[in-house]
């Protein structure tokens, strides 16, 4: 009787490894997603009326800012657009121009600011 557990205790042994070196087998190194660094952001600028330029061309319909964008990305699908506005910019027309991308159908909306410059000390 304890030969045949030996026996059955080999094979089990043997099933396991051979399963285990199935499954290290069917285990393939998934390639890196791009950064998102190597996409160009779209640049627009958000006016003092909410509106949008880009490439100095002033955009307040979302039926023409969609087209435009559609013209920018042929060859960059996926890039998101970059905000930059001035300094004494309303919050309520940031607010108006990413409402105004949004309804194009922008999904990636991204904003640039002014570095910060540090307190001079005294």
């Amino acid at each position: 009787m304890t030969t045949f557990r030996y026996v059955a205790l080999a094979v089990l042994a043997v099933l396991a490894a051979a399963y285990g070196y199935y499954w290290l087998g069917q285990v393939r190194s998934v390639p890196l997603p791009l950064p998102q660094s190597t996409c160009p952001m779209v640049n627009a600028e958000v006016l003092q009326d909410g509106a949008v330029a880009i490439g100095g061309e002033r955009f307040d319909d979302p039926v023409r800012l969609k087209a435009k964008l559609r013209e920018i990305r042929k060859d960059n699908r996926g890039c998101g657009i970059a905000l930059r506005g001035p300094k004494d910019l309303k919050m309520d027309m940031l607010g108006k121009a990413v409402a105004l991308l949004e309804k194009s159908g922008e999904e990636h909306i991204g904003f640039i600011t002014e570095p910060r410059t540090a307190p001079e000390k005294k």
